[in-house]
């Protein structure tokens, strides 16, 4: 897990113009596409990403003053190159807001699901992929007494995780509470029921031991936003 670093680290995103590689017309309409082991990032949330893989780490260093990527989960964890046939084929597109290089080189990235995105045709396969992308616009549905009972159950079984679990912050539930959308709260609670079940897998493995859990509080979009402190998903990489 990520070590606490020196904001001094803090490195712009910006590349110089000889830094970042030419690209053809049809590149740049398309979108480098970051893939992450053993993580979902869901729309309306910011999440801190570590980057060690050498692809990703130039995908993050190329990214000019356009910093939306697409954060797509590998379906095998233990595949070190993932290639196209190696992604599922939703993600969530992502707005890069702020990037720390750590003491191994490796990169802490500060990602903000924007919407999620079906995966096209890809137009680059090296040093990183790049590809088209379909933004799949959220559909939130006509409030109904079925509606809201759905709601108050899904707000209740989370509150009772929150309760009775030793790593997550009771300001979740505050933060559960205030989300009025019943999209955004089912995004929300399945961030965290999802980072829990993560931390639990990483607790009967023994190389994990000392590890600080991947969510002592998730971190929320402006939104959503209660003050609780995310801690970084191991990418990826």
């Amino acid at each position: 897990m990520a070590s606490e670093t020196n904001t001094t680290n803090i490195e712009s995103l910006a590349a110089t113009p000889e830094q970042r590689p030419t690209l053809t017309e049809e590149q740049q309409k398309s979108i480098p596409v970051l893939p992450v082991r053993d993580t979902v990032l869901f729309p309306h949330a910011v999440l801190p990403l570590t980057v060690g893989r050498e692809s990703s780490i130039q995908l993050i260093n190329s990214l000019g003053e356009e910093k939306t990527i697409l954060v797509v989960a590998q379906r095998e964890a233990r595949v070190d190159a993932p290639q196209p046939t190696d992604l599922y084929s939703i993600g969530t597109l992502a707005t890069v807001h702020k990037v720390v290089k750590m003491p191994n080189q490796s990169l802490f990235v500060f990602t903000e699901g924007l919407t999620r995105g079906k995966l096209q045709d890809f137009t680059q396969l090296t040093p990183f992929l790049r590809a088209n992308v379909e933004p799949i616009p959220d559909t939130e549905p006509d409030m109904s007494p079925e509606i809201e009972a759905l709601q108050r159950n899904v707000l209740t079984l989370f509150q009772q995780i929150v309760a009775g679990s030793p790593t997550l912050s009771d300001e979740l539930q505050t933060v559960a509470i205030n989300i009025e959308e019943p999209g955004r709260l089912v995004d929300f609670v399945a961030s965290v029921v999802a980072a829990v079940s993560l931390h639990q897998g990483q607790a009967g493995n023994p190389g994990n031991a000392g590890r600080k859990p991947p969510l002592a509080g998730y971190q929320p979009s402006s939104g959503e936003r209660a003050g609780s402190a995310a801690t970084a998903q191991q990418d990826p990489e």
